[in-house]
């Protein structure tokens, strides 16, 4: 049983962004790859206001400093995100990154 409304998991996804592929996903309508490790997410049904709460994640295995994801710019219809290994310059692409929207739809 999955719950649909107000303040409930309204997308998710989890992508590679060494390919640029999705591995899986939830509302999702699609990924780019704006080049230096920065990725926009469109999402399937916009959320009603850009109030939402975005959690994301990856894993370490190719990051041998650590790497963040942190959002760069968000709308109703989309959110940017920019991979950053620590210590680097620049942004950089993650093989195993994850991020999901709670929100009003």
């Amino acid at each position: 049983m999955a719950y649909h409304g107000d303040n409930a998991i309204e997308m998710w996804i989890n992508f590679s962004g060494e390919s640029t592929s999705v591995r899986d996903s939830y509302n999702v309508q699609s990924l780019s790859d704006n080049t230096g490790g920065s990725f926009t997410i469109s999402i399937g049904t916009d959320m009603s206001n850009t109030n939402y709460c975005v959690l994301n994640g990856h894993d370490n295995r190719n990051h041998s400093r650590g790497h963040a994801l942190f959002v760069s710019d968000r709308s109703v219809g989309s959110v940017t995100v920019v991979g950053n290994s620590m210590g680097a310059n620049g942004g950089s692409d993650s093989a195993h990154s994850y991020l999901a929207i709670v929100g009003d739809k």
